[in-house]
């Protein structure tokens, strides 16, 4: 049928297609392996969901994946919601094997690009676990735009400690200036 033909195509791709034939298979992998690399292909009429269904239950929210929709019925109302719930995408079936390649290869670059974002997250959000309480506290201050001598007043602290602790964050950071810590 069409989901054999669809795998056919990506195969012949040269890409891996993993099949899910339920709309729990699919939820099943976004949450357990969050980290999984890919692409969904999400057909818009299925026997046992729909894909504006798994869509608007927060399905491109959940995962880093892209969502390409594949329909060969798709209104512009639908279409609508779909692009509002983060599909990336829409291919009218049937899709010609150079077509499907070329969206699937256009999303599998834009999951490399979200994979690197999510990647430098990550790096950030383990960056500033290492800070203390207070470098958390002297960091959003000088974020802010207060100097170290105004950090100092409103800390009660000496502008030398606010030194010493400015310095501190912004080598845990591994930023040289408050301006690239602004950015963690």
């Amino acid at each position: 049928g069409v989901r054999q033909t669809l795998r056919w195509q990506v195969v012949a791709a040269g890409l891996r297609p993993v099949l899910l034939d339920t709309a729990q298979a699919l939820q099943t992998v976004v949450a357990q392996r969050p980290h999984r690399r890919g692409v969904i292909l999400l057909d818009l009429h299925m026997p046992w969901i729909s894909g504006l269904a798994l869509m608007e239950a927060g399905l491109a929210r959940a995962t880093h994946m892209p969502v390409v929709i594949l329909t060969a019925h798709a209104d512009v109302p639908t279409t609508v919601r779909l692009f509002e719930q983060g599909a990336l995408t829409l291919l009218e079936k049937p899709a010609a094997s150079d077509e499907l390649e070329a969206v699937v290869r256009t999303a599998l670059a834009e999951e490399d690009r979200r994979w690197r974002l999510l990647q430098e997250r990550f790096e950030a959000e383990a960056r500033l676990v290492r800070l203390t309480d207070r470098e958390r506290e002297i960091l959003g201050m000088l974020v802010r735009g207060l100097t170290n001598r105004e950090v100092a007043e409103v800390l009660s602290i000496s502008h030398r400690t606010v030194e010493n602790h400015r310095r501190s964050l912004l080598g845990k950071l591994g930023v040289r200036k408050v301006t690239e810590a602004a950015f963690w």
